[in-house]
């Protein structure tokens, strides 16, 4: 790193970085060693948009998100081209139960239980959609939730679980 300290910004053939791979792999110490190198890292956002945090909740690694808000603690938690979608949706979309309970659980973060996406839908209204019991105890664990928000279809998260559970859908225990 003090040597060639370029190389800490330098993508590989699939234009990935080495904190982008150190986030994709779950590899803890090595991000932190290019954090500590050069902190401006953390604000990374690859060419699909994706941000080191979204790209952590998409895998559900609590380890790198941790370490990165410890560098960064105003770290970018939106897709940048999918404004509305933040890592919170990312990880209830991927079912990452122990992320979203690190979200809540996060200062910075828990405002991020009620944000809407491009369709008004709250993580919550996901979470139901995807009949994934154990994240939507993890959501509605959180004291700050509103359960009572309408998407543009006018439709809340309890509403939706009304609609499922009327065509016996199978819950993911």
């Amino acid at each position: 790193m003090k040597k060639r300290p370029q190389l800490a910004r330098k993508a590989d053939s699939n234009e990935d970085t080495p904190i982008r791979l150190a986030v994709c792999y779950n590899k803890v110490g090595v991000l932190r060693e290019l954090l500590q190198h050069d902190i401006s890292l953390g604000y990374e956002v690859n060419n699909q948009g994706f941000t080191l945090l979204t790209s952590a909740a998409t895998r559900g690694h609590v380890g790198v998100a941790r370490e990165l808000l410890n560098h960064c603690p105003d770290a970018p938690y939106r897709h940048v081209h999918h404004q509305e979608l933040t890592c919170l949706h990312s990880a209830v979309q991927n079912g990452h139960t122990k992320f979203i309970e690190f979200i809540l659980q996060t200062p910075q973060l828990q405002r991020l239980v009620n944000m809407q996406d491009s369709s008004g839908r709250t993580a919550l209204h996901y979470a139901v959609e995807r009949c994934n019991p154990r994240t939507v105890a993890a959501l509605l664990s959180c004291k700050g939730i509103d359960t009572t928000i309408f998407d543009i279809h006018g439709e809340s998260a309890a509403s939706l679980l009304s609609g499922i559970t009327s065509h016996e859908k199978n819950l993911d225990w």
